[in-house]
């Protein structure tokens, strides 16, 4: 601090600290992962869906609030310049700033994207509930996810610059038929976890030697995601749908086990 600086004082260190602290909430409400917002009294997910994990153009516009002033200043200072110190408000301000339309700008396409997949019926199934979620670094792709009665439909939707949305080529998932072994493969306590946060689960169940073996996945994330919350909960029930094994796996351990 320099000698004409003044300290800031303990009301204006709160409320910078807690807008802080708001900004960051407000960042991971945005994302896909979600936040329980009212924990630990309610561990419901809250999430927006509007950005992807790591957003490259945020980190752009929150860097560039940093650097630009201080490479003003020091142009300033090298063509000889006097001005009084300041602190760089104007370039936090300003990147704020664009970082809230950027961020307006993927609320409206994210908006536009689940009403495309809700005006359309689905080989004959009219979806009830729909989803979009960032899929790479284009505000303008989203990976589509809607549910059905009996299937869940997920489509890559491009909404600039590529084809129509037809909801013939997207990729059918069928929900499974209710059993005794869906049901006690369900009440499993992996089960029960995994499905505080998916979103879009989509369960399967295979004969074995043994049972039965029951794998759900949540197919807002690709088959191939690296994301952390990409899980498969696993559970391997005998021929009396008693649980034997169960596990929450992730898509690389799942993977290895192919």
């Amino acid at each position: 601090m320099g000698r004409n600086e003044e300290p800031i004082s303990l009301q204006s260190a709160l409320a910078l600290s807690a807008s802080g602290v708001a900004l960051h909430v407000l960042l991971d409400v945005c994302g896909t992962d979600g936040v329980r917002l009212l924990w630990p009294f309610n561990g419901h997910f809250y999430s927006w869906d509007l950005l992807p994990f790591i957003d490259p153009i945020i980190q752009f516009l929150l860097l560039a609030g940093i650097a630009l002033p201080s490479l003003v200043r020091l142009v300033s200072d090298e063509i000889g310049e006097r001005r009084r110190a300041r602190p760089p408000i104007r370039g936090a301000v300003l990147a704020l700033i664009c970082m809230a339309a950027y961020i307006g700008l993927r609320a409206d396409l994210h908006s536009r994207a689940v009403n495309l997949l809700l005006s359309h019926d689905y080989h004959g199934n009219i979806p009830t509930i729909a989803g979009a979620f960032p899929e790479g670094n284009s505000p303008f792709s989203w990976r589509g996810v809607a549910s059905t009665q009996n299937t869940i439909e997920v489509a890559d939707l491009l909404l600039a610059g590529g084809e129509p949305f037809k909801a013939d080529n997207t990729v059918t998932n069928f929900k499974p038929d209710p059993s005794a072994a869906l049901s006690a493969a369900q009440q499993a306590k992996v089960s029960r976890e995994f499905l505080v946060a998916a979103r879009f689960p989509i369960a399967n169940i295979e004969t074995t030697d043994t049972g039965y073996q029951f794998t759900m996945h949540d197919l807002r994330f690709p088959e191939d995601s690296a994301d952390p919350l990409n899980l498969r909960a696993v559970v391997n029930l005998n021929f009396e749908n008693q649980v034997i094994s169960q596990a929450l796996v992730r898509q690389s351990s799942w993977l290895s086990w192919l």
